[in-house]
């Protein structure tokens, strides 16, 4: 089986990529974030970097294991994932200018449901594709989606609520910030669970 990347594959690295830039710029005015660069570069970097992300996954999957090509799908499928959450997140308190505990905690409730339904969508179709007649139904996948997903989220939101409202900002850091601190900090212990709940109990793939 070749597991160099396709034109669709290509197209949908690209087109994720923009949706990336898309949420970060949220989180840039909501945070203030230095860029160091020029917007419109980091808005032609992070697609550029998701097509050379997808291409080495396939270069990888070729010449060493074909896992990396779904790792590659997988990484450019979390940092969407990854962007949405926070899109959402600094777009409620920026709406609402609320920072109180318990709407930051709500505002990562919704935020995080929203970057799971995301992720259901590329994960299913492009992550993890096969033939459809070598896949179960959207309805038992999703079910076991939610319930692997679930475990990923308890993770996430666990450390989230640790940085975030135990610990608190450090290093004079403002709230803003450092609920991207808190947030990311999930994002990453849960990464790896994800995609192997993803593939080997949700898409067996």
């Amino acid at each position: 089986m070749d597991h160099f990347p396709s034109r669709r594959d290509y197209g949908l690295a690209f087109f994720g990529g923009a949706l990336i830039v898309l949420f970060l710029s949220v989180v840039v005015k909501n945070a203030a974030v230095p860029l160091f660069l020029p917007a419109w570069l980091w808005a032609l970097a992070i697609p550029a970097g998701a097509l050379c992300g997808v291409w080495f996954g396939g270069f990888l999957a070729v010449r060493v294991r074909p896992v990396f090509a779904q790792f590659a799908k997988f990484a450019v499928t979390g940092l969407l994932n990854y962007s949405v959450d926070l899109g959402i997140l600094n777009s409620l308190i920026l709406v609402t200018g609320n920072t109180s505990d318990f709407a930051l905690v709500g505002f990562r409730v919704v935020s995080a449901a929203m970057a799971v339904s995301n992720s259901f969508g590329w994960n299913r179709w492009w992550t993890f594709a096969k033939p459809q007649e070598d896949r179960g139904s959207i309805a038992s996948e999703y079910i076991k989606f939610i319930m692997a997903s679930a475990l990923g989220i308890a993770v996430n939101f666990g450390i989230y609520y640790i940085v975030v409202i135990l610990i608190g900002p450090l290093g004079g850091l403002s709230i803003e910030r450092w609920v991207n601190v808190g947030a990311v900090a999930g994002s990453l212990v849960g990464f790896m669970f994800n995609f192997l709940s993803y593939k080997k109990f949700v898409f067996k793939a």
